[in-house]
């Protein structure tokens, strides 16, 4: 039964978001190595650089930013040029130039989760920085970290899912603030699986695991198997694999 309602939920919520687009992204279910993770500053609008996805070429708004606070970075550096993008109708990738413009300026402080561009072929060889790109390919991520107090995530804060309350979106004004809110609890997660694979205490794994036991975005998240990884009580693991089927089966029943 659970992984029925993974997969029809994950199937809904990926398709009205590629507007036609038929996808289905498998939910996070471990610590991803290959993803940056990280908050900063932007401090250059990169304006037109070119891209070809899915053989289609056109231009992109990207962001240099200046790590403030490094929570994972499979190379260090101090500065990454940050492409977010979206799907199209054909399941391509787009930069959305105008909404990057209204939502980002330089100054703005940001939170990252990215992996290495793929869509960014011709980078000059005066270029070192390395470029990343978030997308729903890599369950990447790019928002203001700077918008609410309540809204600000650091590399040590530590995020009660439960307090989670999702945002509506009434007026453009108010975009940057729902997105912002929206992605919190996914920079959040990176943080805790990456807790969870540094820990050596089953005690504390426990602790991290019953937070996100409240983790909202159910359709993202794989969580029974999040538990069998790293649990081996197998009482815990049985409470917390129902609290989670309670979960999900309550937050889908609110969507028919």
């Amino acid at each position: 039964m659970i992984k029925y309602l993974f997969l029809t939920v994950a199937f809904l919520f990926f398709t009205n978001v590629a507007f036609g687009c038929s996808l289905y992204v498998r939910p996070a279910s471990d610590f991803d190595t290959a993803q940056y993770i990280f908050v900063g500053e932007i401090v250059e609008v990169l304006d037109n650089v070119d891209y070809d996805s899915q053989g289609i070429k056109d231009k992109a708004i990207g962001f240099k930013v200046k790590v403030s606070e490094n929570i994972y970075s499979p190379k260090q550096a101090t500065y990454f040029e940050v492409f977010p993008l979206r799907l199209t109708p054909s399941c391509g990738l787009m930069s959305d130039k105008k909404k990057l413009r209204e939502l980002f300026s330089v100054g703005s402080q940001v939170r990252v989760v990215a992996k290495e561009a793929t869509v960014f072929k011709n980078q000059s060889v005066e270029n070192s920085t390395i470029r990343l790109e978030t997308s729903i390919y890599n369950r990447g991520s790019f928002s203001r970290n700077d918008l609410s107090e309540n809204l600000r995530a650091s590399a040590k804060t530590f995020y009660d899912y439960n307090n989670f309350v999702q945002k509506q979106r009434t007026t453009a004004a108010e975009d940057a603030l729902v997105e912002s809110n929206y992605y919190l609890p996914e920079f959040e997660l990176r943080k805790d699986l990456l807790r969870l694979k540094d820990s050596k205490s089953e005690i504390e794994r426990t602790k991290i695991l019953e937070r996100l036991v409240f983790y909202p975005h159910v359709y993202n998240f794989g969580f029974p198997k999040v538990v069998r990884i790293y649990l081996k009580n197998q009482d815990k693991i049985t409470a917390l694999e129902k609290r989670w089927e309670q979960r999900v089966q309550e937050i889908y029943s609110k969507q028919r």
